[in-house]
């Protein structure tokens, strides 16, 4: 093979080793921050959470925005709009937003394992926060862990806390 032959070759070879890493990158959760284009309503899952997602989607226009469900994790992530966490109050859910960060899966992954897709993130669309306190009223789904949600954290009951 002379060298004129080979650089094709060689070419093609690099987009496919390009290729392969992008799919390796492109099918692993992304952390991101919270706070700037969403903060992220957590709720219980399970048949509650099952019954909720179907209120939802009946409630809000165009169907429900993009809702998260993490294998072996007792919740599910709604993604509300940012300043959400500022006027949360319900006692069937907690609201995060800045500085905590979230597992955001790829697009298209929409079971398990890791993180995936209940309902799909859509470019503009979020879930109505308004319509969300008003079906975990009518829903009443439990109380969110929080326990669990703050192992996750690293809230545990000794802290931390900011001391005086």
């Amino acid at each position: 093979m002379t060298k004129a032959t080979e650089a094709p070759h060689n070419e093609w070879a690099d987009l496919a080793r390009l290729v392969r890493e992008y799919q390796q990158v492109a099918d692993n959760p992304v952390i991101r921050p919270l706070g700037r284009h969403y903060d992220v309503v957590i709720t219980v899952a399970g048949d509650a959470g099952e019954r909720l997602l179907q209120l939802m989607d009946a409630v809000q226009p165009g169907g429900c925005g993009p809702v998260v469900a993490e294998e072996g994790r007792p919740w599910l992530y709604w993604f509300v709009p940012p300043g959400t966490a500022g006027t949360w109050h319900n006692r069937y859910a907690a609201c995060l937003t800045t500085p905590m960060k979230i597992a955001f899966p790829p697009a298209g992954h929409e079971r398990p394992p890791g993180p995936y897709w209940l309902r799909p993130f859509r470019s503009g669309v979020r879930v109505g926060p308004a319509l969300l306190h008003d079906a975990l009223n009518a829903i009443q789904p439990g109380l969110t862990p929080y326990d669990a949600l703050g192992e996750l954290l690293g809230l545990g009951r000794e802290g931390p806390w900011p001391t005086a």
